[in-house]
């Protein structure tokens, strides 16, 4: 489809522009008109087709530098409601549409926890939909044809559930914080609500990940997932590392001021769970996985709310490598927030303050940095 070439074109185009090239921006822009305006003239849509077609355009949009002055304003917007209206067609959805379906739903959800109000609609129609989306593959048949023994099929199967799970528990962490921020900043309900619902939300997902996750980790959880083929070695990973940045975020994130009311079992489990993700998040990288791009929303988080400059300077550090991997300049503008954010920190301590007094959200708000990606 000629849409789609011109889609690939100009996102691949992009890329090179953001990296250095800038007067390759034009030719960029050029292959997004055509693509838009080849679409409009095609009577042949298949759904598969336009999930690809509208994704690269999402991300074209979302990663594009001028995406404020883009015609009709929030382009980015239609191409994610429309994304969220294909990904519940009566089409047929082969497994690499499946695929970038899913990453639709992170994305959203982890542009509405980074404060991106504007975001959401893909998530709010996965829960109206029963928190589904279509199936990458079977996964009981494809696991028989890859592991010889039942016992690893089903602990594989165990580590691509645990995925799912957590990437819908973010999913409806991201409308929770959302809804407790809104609320917060505009004074509604008492604090002490918003605060018991933070600790169900947290309670119910301990607990869950305590029951689903395979019991082969607890006993030797380095030996066992290095056993593990690379798909389900690395939904295990992604599984794990979102847990921890769900718990760090309900702890810091959930509204202005927070960190104000942290417990010290709280701190300590915050600071547990971002050395956690710096350790993953390192062996990940090191480990040369293919675009390793949704690690960098756990590091940027991760430093912003570590307690010592040593942390913080070694997440942004990892944030520099995955640089040169991610579309677009998203993992650089998330590289400086976070040193402009560990900045204000020291600048806050230096003055006798605490650095928990600084809401990173408002922070990046106040002075208009926020992102509307962390991980494309």
């Amino acid at each position: 489809m000629s849409q789609l070439y011109h889609a690939i074109c100009a996102v691949s185009i992009l890329d090179l522009a953001l990296k250095g090239q800038r007067e390759l921006l034009p030719r960029a822009f050029q292959h997004y008109h055509q693509a838009i305006v080849t679409c409009i003239s095609s009577d042949v849509k298949p759904t598969g087709s336009l999930i690809y077609l509208h994704y690269i355009l999402f991300v074209f949009d979302i990663c594009s530098p001028s995406w404020g002055s883009v015609p009709d304003g929030q382009m980015w917007a239609q191409h994610l409601q429309r994304l969220s209206y294909l990904a519940y067609s009566k089409g047929d959805v082969n497994e690499l549409q499946a695929n970038l379906l899913s990453c639709m739903l992170y994305i959203d959800a982890q542009s509405c926890l980074a404060g991106n109000g504007e975001f959401g609609m893909f998530v709010r129609e996965f829960q109206i939909q029963k928190s589904t989306l279509p199936a990458w593959y079977d996964l009981k048949n494809h696991l028989q044809h890859k592991y010889t023994g039942t016992d690893e099929a089903e602990f594989a199967t165990a580590c691509f559930a645990l995925s799912d799970f957590m990437r819908t528990r973010l999913a409806d962490l991201s409308q929770l914080a959302s809804q407790i921020r809104r609320h917060v900043d505009v004074g509604h309900v008492d604090i002490e609500v918003h605060q018991q619902r933070i600790s169900s939300f947290t309670d119910e997902l301990r607990t869950s990940w305590s029951l689903k996750r395979p019991v082969r980790l607890s006993e030797s959880p380095n030996e066992t997932v290095t056993r593990l083929l690379l798909p389900a070695k690395n939904a295990f990973e992604f599984a794990s590392l979102q847990y921890s940045v769900a718990m760090i975020y309900l702890h810091t994130s959930m509204y202005r001021n927070q960190r104000v009311h942290v417990l010290v079992a709280q701190r300590r489990e915050i600071l547990f769970h971002c050395r956690l993700v710096l350790a993953k998040a390192s062996a990940i990288i090191e480990s040369e996985a293919p675009q390793p791009n949704h690690v960098v929303f756990p590091v940027f988080l991760a430093g912003v709310l570590s307690s010592n400059d040593h942390d913080r300077n070694r997440a942004i550090g990892l944030i520099r490598i995955l640089e040169s991997t991610a579309i677009g300049d998203g993992a650089s503008r998330s590289r400086q927030l976070l040193e402009a954010i560990c900045a204000e920190q020291r600048t806050l301590v230096q003055k006798g303050g605490n650095a928990a007094e600084l809401d990173w959200i408002s922070y990046a708000k106040a002075r208009g940095l926020i992102i509307l990606n962390m991980c494309v």
